[in-house]
């Protein structure tokens, strides 16, 4: 395998969250990574502000939230209200960053950028619970601003062989009142 120098890229005085101008903001130079700015402004809307985005002090580039910068800058230029969390002086958006990390190199910051999309994805779903977490939220009317909505809940039960959005008396009911799914486990009520 191969080995992972020791950096000191932590600053003396540790990490902290500074707010900083949103238009003063610099992109890394190079970012591959897409993002579905329809499903962030619907989070944010739910949410707020509640990701701050990560910059290398180093270079004064973003090493995180390029996405949550572009929504950011979406909605400013379309004349909404910043979502909670971010402060707005004299008509600037001040949005909260990280500080404190300095990669000794822009390579390190690069593979810094990469990983922190890569290493999420690698993880993966237990798509059985996900389904189940899902559904309640779904029961509640709760998906907004999850990235996932209808179709995408009945794309995964399908998936599971659950075929669909289950229908009321199409599982075993449960002492509890609610409706089991024999083959995996999820749960829905009638």
């Amino acid at each position: 395998g191969q080995s992972v120098p020791a950096k000191k890229s932590v600053a003396a005085d540790g990490l902290r969250i500074e707010y900083l101008p949103l238009s003063g903001l610099l992109r890394a130079p190079r970012n591959p990574k897409g993002h579905d700015l329809g499903a962030l402004h619907q989070s944010m809307a739910r949410f707020g502000y509640v990701a701050p985005l990560l910059l290398d002090d180093a270079t004064g580039h973003l090493v995180a939230g390029h996405g949550r910068l572009d929504a950011l800058q979406q909605a400013k230029a379309a004349g909404k209200l910043p979502p909670p969390r971010i402060k707005v002086e004299a008509g600037e958006w001040l949005v909260p960053v990280v500080r404190g990390i300095a990669f000794d190199t822009p390579t390190e910051a690069e593979a810094y950028l990469i990983a922190d999309n890569r290493l999420t994805d690698l993880g993966g779903w237990n798509d059985a619970e996900l389904a189940k977490v899902l559904s309640d939220l779904a029961g509640q009317d709760a998906l907004a601003g999850t990235g996932y909505d209808a179709d995408d809940l009945d794309a995964l039960l399908k998936s599971l062989d659950v075929g669909g959005t289950p229908e009321p008396g199409s599982g075993e009911e449960g002492r509890d009142g609610l409706q089991h799914c024999p083959k995996c486990g999820f749960t829905w009520k009638p």
